[in-house]
């Protein structure tokens, strides 16, 4: 029997739910960066022990880390695209069948984000896979600048809308192939079953909990004595520091963000979204199925969670 290469390059991905090849992280656009981080910590003990050494200083950041992976070994492998890169927007990949990982996200909220993102010409989010996205995308901003509702001609443009669905198909973000009924029901199905963990943007803190208990530090590498349990240790906290820093733990509450002028902006997008009908029926079905796996598994591992699940439905209602 001929063994995949892919199984003979990588170490393995042990946890409660099975043995995997390599972790994926799936990094759909605007779902929050903390856990390609927390992934990273996770996965090398050489970050964790440079981060509990140095602290604050050490300021990890999961795009340029590639230089780091290519340098050390991580006890798990930390999956990387073809041109070696790590989180870039990688959609799901067949032949990493239950080892990808992914943060969801309200369906609205991020449309919000994705249009609040960059400054100046940059401002306004183009995603990967969008057609002639490197000729476009300056026509396609200053086309949507100029209408009375820019957040709402953003939302119809095609290629847009229905990004966490096309990238869980294993299609990147922007591609404007359209999207069919048995389509939803096969982006349901892989995720409940095909993807190693489903966690939330608006309950970070919980998600980052709930993957510790599902694949602990301890199961990959009893590396440190100062570690202890998985539950309480140093490295715990370092761990979870990556959550509670991340923009999702700081306005955690989805239907109350109006304490800057930033969140009033996006609270006001999503408001003109509201009364205008902008619905996204795709990734809806995502996100609701997305909310009860994750509830799913916070109620079986014991997990806290900041609000339930039935809060996040109502707010994306």
């Amino acid at each position: 029997m001929r063994v995949p290469i892919v199984s003979l390059a990588v170490l393995l991905f042990h946890g409660v739910y099975g043995v995997y090849n390599v972790v994926h992280w799936m990094h759909i656009q605007k779902t929050s960066s903390w856990f390609g981080n927390f992934l990273l910590l996770w996965g090398c003990s050489f970050l964790r022990k440079k981060q509990l050494e140095v602290g604050d200083q050490f300021q990890l950041q999961y795009s340029t880390a590639v230089g780091l992976l290519s340098t050390f070994k991580c006890e798990s492998r930390i999956y990387q695209s073809d041109n070696n890169k790590y989180g870039f927007h990688i959609p799901y990949q067949a032949h990493l069948n239950r080892s990808t990982v992914s943060l969801f996200r309200n369906p609205r909220d991020r449309i919000v984000s994705s249009f609040s993102c960059g400054i100046g010409n940059q401002n306004i989010m183009i995603p990967a896979g969008f057609p002639q996205r490197g000729k476009m995308k300056q026509v396609i901003r200053k086309l949507i600048k100029s209408t009375e509702f820019p957040i709402v001609t953003y939302f119809n443009v095609s290629g847009i809308t229905s990004c966490q669905t096309k990238m869980v198909l294993g299609r990147e973000c922007g591609t404007v192939d359209p999207l069919a009924p048995t389509d939803l029901t096969e982006a349901l199905r892989r995720l409940r079953y095909d993807f190693a963990f489903v966690g939330l943007t608006e309950e970070s803190e919980a998600s980052a909990r709930l993957f510790l208990a599902m694949y602990p530090i301890r199961a990959v590498l009893p590396y440190d004595p100062r570690s202890g349990d998985v539950i309480d240790s140093p490295v715990t906290t370092m761990l979870l520091k990556q959550a509670k820093s991340s923009f999702a733990a700081n306005t955690v509450d989805a239907g109350a963000r109006n304490q800057t002028d930033e969140n009033s902006k996006s609270a006001e997008l999503k408001r003109v979204l509201q009364e205008h009908g902008c619905k996204d029926p795709y990734d809806d079905a995502l996100y609701a199925e997305a909310l009860h796996i994750f509830y799913e598994r916070c109620q079986e591992f014991g997990v806290k969670t900041v609000h339930s699940k039935d809060h996040w439905l109502h707010l994306n209602a």
